[in-house]
């Protein structure tokens, strides 16, 4: 009886060892198998470069990184993000941060960037652009190390100028005034304008204008003036006789001259086209004889026609006669048998154009 206690005791431990080394192999096998399943194969892109390929067991893409020694600058992204999990096949990718120059105005910003995309770079760094604004290169350049992109401020502002509306001169002759002198009956004077302008700013520097409108503040008061037709001819029988060469039919041929020329005639007046200055300017309006310039002031070639010459002025066409005038003003452009007669308006300049004439160089 006891004999046989003892054998069941022994059968007993021995089913309770089998059943443990089961238990122990069964938790081996369970372990291994989750382990093996843990394990994740991860690569890893610089720049989308691979540069290697590993297993891992690490749960976050952190992790693996420290593991890894890999390592990441401040300005460098990786994605998947750092605290994300590592999946079964994960591609772990990281952009190298580089130098990129960004001048607004005149300030000059370096940054570091791992943005490819112009317009890109200028969001993560919060710089808003005006719907004026320019940029180069263009918002959807790719940039690289070292790109430089000029952002140039602009902005429109309307700007208002007075600027003085010149007065015309009026001549009418006198037959009773010597022919080269000239009597003023009402003064002329300036009137003022108003122009608006729109002008554009790049950096707050101007940049251009356009005109938008304008309107007169005050009309300009014409002058008024006349100018002397009396001119002496030697008679027949000597002595003077005074003539008004605004009644004579056919004056040219009525004249005592020492010399005649064919010269090409154009037309001026005291317009800023014409001579160059502007009504305030201090020689506005005086010849290069000193004398005001008025109808009858002739510009021309000193070598050909001396300064101070009277003249008379004979049509070579439709035209009607110049007249009395006086060689009182040179100009650059008048060279040889030219002359260069004063008129009132800007248009009569333009209505006479270029024509032939014949001056009479008149004996004192």
């Amino acid at each position: 009886m006891f004999g046989t206690t003892k054998t069941v005791l022994r059968s007993f431990v021995a089913s309770r060892k089998f059943y443990a080394a089961v238990l122990i192999a069964a938790a081996i096998t369970v372990l291994t198998t989750s382990t093996l399943l843990s394990i994740k194969t991860v690569t890893v892109t610089v720049d989308g470069e691979t540069t290697f390929t590993a297993k891992t067991l690490n749960r976050t893409v952190g992790d693996f990184i420290v593991r890894q020694n890999i390592q990441v600058g401040e300005h460098d992204s990786v994605s998947p993000p750092i605290a994300a999990n590592i999946k079964k096949h994960q591609t772990i990718a990281i952009s190298r941060a580089f130098p990129v120059n960004i001048i607004i105005g005149t300030e000059a910003t370096e940054i570091q960037t791992t943005e490819k995309i112009l317009s890109n770079v200028l969001e993560e760094n919060g710089i808003i652009m005006g719907e004026m604004d320019i940029v180069n290169p263009s918002l959807d350049s790719v940039v690289s190390k070292d790109t430089v992109i000029t952002i140039t401020k602009v902005t429109e502002d309307m700007v208002s100028v007075t600027e003085p509306v010149p007065y015309q001169t009026i001549s009418t002759p006198n037959s009773d005034l010597a022919r080269g002198k000239t009597k003023v009956i009402t003064e002329g004077i300036n009137g003022t304008k108003e122009l608006m302008y729109k002008v554009i700013y790049h950096d707050g520097t101007e940049a251009s204008r356009e005109l938008c409108g304008e309107r007169v503040i005050q009309e300009p008061q014409n002058k008024v003036e006349q100018y002397g037709t009396q001119y002496y001819e030697l008679s027949s029988r000597g002595g003077r006789v005074i003539r008004d060469s605004s009644t004579i039919e056919n004056p040219a041929e009525q004249l005592n001259y020492k010399q005649a020329l064919t010269c090409t005639a154009t037309a001026y007046d005291l317009s800023f086209n014409s001579c160059g200055k502007n009504p305030g300017d201090p020689y506005y309006g005086v010849a290069a004889s000193g004398m005001r310039i008025s109808r009858g002031v002739v510009a021309v070639d000193p070598r050909v026609i001396p300064m101070g010459s009277k003249l008379y002025i004979e049509s070579l066409d439709s035209w009607p006669d110049y007249g009395f005038a006086i060689a009182g003003d040179k100009g650059g452009a008048i060279k040889g048998n030219k002359v260069d007669l004063f008129m009132e308006s800007s248009s009569e300049v333009r209505q006479f154009g270029r024509r032939k004439v014949k001056v009479y160089l008149l004996d004192n």
